[in-house]
Parts: structure tokens; sequence; C-alpha cells
């Protein structure tokens, strides 16, 4: 992978944030390997040489990265903790491994440098996944595991929106998660583990929309005068006889009905091997033939 520098960062920031990657090994995959599209995976692997990223959106991963490790080294000598450890499992005739930031006494945690908004409707699917692998990978090794949770460091927390219903009131939480049963957790490793060996001998499903982290379609009522939607709703129809129910007038008077477009979060922001991904340019393009007749719609 190639590390740009379009924003003109200084060469210790580059430096800093150009290493890192993953190094893949024949029957060996790790658990945060696992726990990612298979489709992604397999397009990194196939344009590894022509894939750009600029240092500057590595640097929030570059900040998590000297988090963990200014954790590891704060604990104390006398801490009886297990810390970066790496675990393996043998698991159909392949060994995936693991490295839990934290365990102690039953209780494993991980710690998540990360946005509010990443945790505010609940954790992550793929987190609860990846530590219910890891709580695995520690009972198969010998270590009981009775508790599992994420520890969120919020990057941008604000103090003067903790009083907000539903904002984080520190810029630290814990956030306990469901652990899962031990067959569970076999089954979806061996589901995820099958879907891997299948990307990788170029034969990989698209992305559902739950690893695109897709978001829908919606139509914003907006007050006139006013920034932001008073409701969000699924189609105009909704939001135009919510609108109708607010007012005696004749509701385009008072409100304006805005389409907003669906995204795939993470395939327009946070994956590299988007631009190689053939079911992402057809999104795209679907996506503005959507807009485009949605738009005259309104028009």
């Amino acid at each position: 992978m190639n590390v740009t520098n379009n924003s003109g960062l200084p060469d210790q920031i580059v430096r800093l944030v150009s290493g890192g990657d993953r190094v893949r090994k024949e029957g060996v995959v790790s658990v945060t390997t696992l726990i990612r599209p298979p489709q992604q995976n397999a397009l990194e692997k196939e344009y590894e040489d022509d894939i750009t990223e600029d240092a500057a959106d590595r640097i929030w991963a570059a900040y998590g990265t000297l988090m963990h490790l200014a954790i590891e080294r704060s604990a104390e000598e006398h801490d009886e903790a297990i810390q970066e450890l790496t675990f393996e499992l043998p698991f159909d005739n392949w060994i995936v491994t693991g490295t839990p930031d934290h365990y102690q006494a039953g209780v494993l945690s991980d710690f998540k440098f990360t946005s509010v908004w990443s945790v505010i409707d609940g954790v992550k699917p793929d987190w609860e996944e990846q530590l219910n692998f890891y709580a695995h990978l520690l009972k198969q090794n010998g270590y009981p595991v009775d508790s599992i949770q994420i520890i969120a460091l919020y990057r941008d927390w604000s103090k003067t929106r903790a009083h907000e219903q539903g904002y984080p009131q520190q810029q630290v939480a814990i956030h306990k998660v469901n652990l899962w049963d031990d067959e569970f957790t076999h089954g979806v490793m061996q589901e995820r583990l099958d879907a891997y060996k299948e990307a990788m001998a170029g034969r990989s499903r698209p992305c559902t929309p739950e690893e695109r982290w897709h978001r829908p379609d919606t139509w914003a009522v907006v007050k006139k005068g006013n920034k932001r939607a008073s409701r969000v709703l699924p189609t105009m129809k909704d939001a135009i006889e919510w609108a109708r129910n607010q007012t005696d007038k004749e509701y385009y008077d008072v409100f304006n009905i805005e389409f907003r477009a669906g995204e795939d979060t993470r395939c327009d922001n946070y994956c590299r091997v988007a631009a190689f991904c053939p079911q992402y340019r057809a999104v795209v393009d679907t996506r503005m033939e959507r807009l485009a007749d949605k738009l005259a719609i309104v028009d």
C-alpha cells in the first residue's frame, strides 16, 4: 500500500502513520481480519500494490495505537492483568489468532478510541463479535471469561453537551457487551472463516448492508427558517402527512420537504479498496440515478 501526503503533514507524522499494515500468513487469520467483510479482505489482497491512502486519513488510527501503548505501559508491575498478549486457536485446519487489550479476573476489556456517535445507539455488532471471538480464544486456552466490555474513550466528547439526553456524561464510558455461549460463538466463527477462505480463493460474496454500514434514504421535514429537521421519515408520503398534521395552513407554507440520500458509511468513508470494488461502483451509480429521480419528484 502507498501512503501519500497530500495534506503536507510533517515527515515525522507521515512516518508514524505509515506502518502497521497486516501481514498475511498461509493458514493463519486474525480475529480482526475475520470480522471484516470478506470482499474487503479479498480486494485488499488483489490490489495490495495499487491501494493508496493519505497520511491525514490515518491520524485517528495512529492516536488509537498510541493510546493502547500508553495504557499498556501505565500498568503497575504488580498488576496481574494480561495485556496485549496474542492467543492462538487451532480451528478447522487453520490457526485463528487474537490479541485482547486487557484481561483480569474473568473480565475481558477492549479499549476503543472512538467517536461519541459510534456508540450513541449501542455497541457496534462487529465489536460485539470481536470481543466474543477473543473470549472464545481465551476460554479455549484455559482462561475463564465471565464478562466482556468496551471501554470507550471519546475523542470528540464535549462537556458542554453532556446535559443533552442520550449524550455521554463523561469522556470515558464502559459499555457491557453480551457474552455468547460457546456453541453459538463457534458457529459464527466457522461461518466467518468459511467466508474468508472463499474470498481468498476468489469467490467472495457481496458485502451485506450491515457490513456496508448502510443508512437508507430519508425525507426530512424542516421548518422554514430552521436548519435542523423537525422530523425525519422514511418516505415522502410520510413526511408530507406529518407536515400536514402540524398546521392548519398548507404544509408547504410552513415546511420544506427535503430528500436525504442514503449512504454506505463504511464504503464512502472507511474502505480503502472502495475504488476497486464493483459492488460499490454499482451502488454509487444507482444512488445517483435514485437521487435524480427523487429531485425530479420534489420539483
